[in-house]
């Protein structure tokens, strides 16, 4: 008799829905938003006249996303991404942000007699302005603080601004000589990242004593800055390679997410739910393949899925299927997968992720799993 063990890794959710992100990228130079998915492909590309000099960009609770222009107008584009709207502003628009009072924080730059802050209701209803006192303050980027307060990356004076969210100005500390702070994020870890694009760094400061603690480097006049809603990895708008680089809030760098860009200046999350439940996803290792399954209990509005395969946990992954699989399953019944990933090598240890895309193109990616193909012998007894 012989006994032969097989190892496998089993992924097994809970029922319900799986979550995901789309990355929303400006491009200074091409006049538009870019859209990808969170594999890195590219889904959409968003351009409308009123869309110059696209800068910092948010999303409303409503799912509507606003968008700081150079032509001095805040552009709104619905959740179908079709541009429904505008704020006419006296001067160009930097920053943007959201604050827990449902408001929306715009920053004026290059203003005659020196930029301010504008604060619009939910309804988009001018409020006021205000800039605490600070003669040509320039706005380039905001975000709100685990506090609630109002943070600017003041590029004309190489700091960092706090404002609670009625205009009161409360504390301000330098970023360094020069460096010119053209983004503004909080991280996972509670501190605050600034990109410096005259520094060529981003640098992570403590948010109680304003002290910098590290800097991230290998970045070419870094712009926007933000983490991603599922796994809190830090995306920077390079700028100056028209790139978007991909790190651990830690700073150990990850790889290039998306190139080719036109001088990428901010970036925005859009969280997401599709209607897949996932019952399972197992990577099986047999002798020069690994065998991928996967089950689901129901698919509301699937089109299909993609596999991804990588050499480590958080290294770039690459799409091994040729073709879009197409979905099976219905909203009332879920179906089994099957996929034969025979490009790999025996004794390394291979990562996997499993990708849904639904019928408008939006997508969610599951996993990782990993396998490790070999040999493997039989034990005679």
């Amino acid at each position: 008799m012989k006994k032969i063990f097989i190892l496998s890794m089993l992924i097994v959710l809970s029922c319900g829905y799986a979550y995901g992100w789309e990355m929303y990228v400006t491009n200074e130079s091409a006049n538009s938003i870019t859209v990808y998915t969170q594999a890195g492909v590219l889904i959409d590309t968003i351009t409308d006249p009123s869309i110059f000099s696209p800068r910092q960009l948010v999303f409303r609770e409503n799912g509507n996303l606003y968008v700081a222009c150079g032509s001095s107008k805040i552009v709104i584009i619905d959740p179908n991404r079709n541009v429904i709207g505008s704020i006419d502003l006296p001067f160009q628009g930097g920053g943007l942000a959201i604050g827990s009072n449902n408001h929306l924080y715009v920053g004026l730059t290059n203003t005659p007699a020196g930029s301010t802050i504008q604060e619009y209701d939910e309804n988009d209803n001018f409020v006021e302005s205000f800039n605490g006192g600070i003669a040509s303050l320039k706005p380039d980027a905001m975000t709100i603080g685990n506090n609630d307060n109002l943070f600017v990356a003041d590029n004309g004076h190489s700091q960092v601004v706090e404002f609670d969210l009625t205009g009161n100005l409360i504390n301000k500390f330098s970023t360094g000589a020069a460096s010119y702070p053209r983004g503004i994020s909080f991280g996972p870890d509670g501190f605050i990242y600034v990109a410096g694009d005259g520094m060529n760094n981003v640098s992570v400061f403590d948010p109680n004593t304003f002290i910098r603690t590290r800097t991230i480097t290998g970045v070419t006049a870094p712009y926007g800055i933000t983490f991603d809603p599922e796994n809190h990895h830090l995306f920077v708008a390079n700028f100056g390679a028209g790139n978007i680089l991909e790190y651990l809030y830690t700073g150990e760098f990850q790889k290039i997410f998306v190139s080719g860009l036109s001088a990428p200046d901010h970036i925005a999350f859009k969280s997401q739910s599709t209607l897949i439940t996932l019952a399972s996803f197992m990577a099986t290792p047999k002798a020069g393949q690994v065998i991928l399954a996967w089950s689901t209990a129901s698919e509301i509005d699937n089109a299909g899925f993609n596999l991804y395969r990588s050499s480590t946990e958080d290294g770039e992954y690459i799409k091994i299927d040729t073709a879009l699989i197409p979905a099976k399953g219905s909203s009332t019944q879920g179906a089994n997968y099957e996929f034969i990933d025979a490009v790999v090598q025996n004794r390394k240890t291979y990562y996997y992720k499993l990708e849904d895309i639904d019928l408008s193109g939006k997508s969610t990616m599951h996993g990782p799993i990993k396998a490790m193909p070999r040999w493997w012998y039989g034990v005679r007894e």
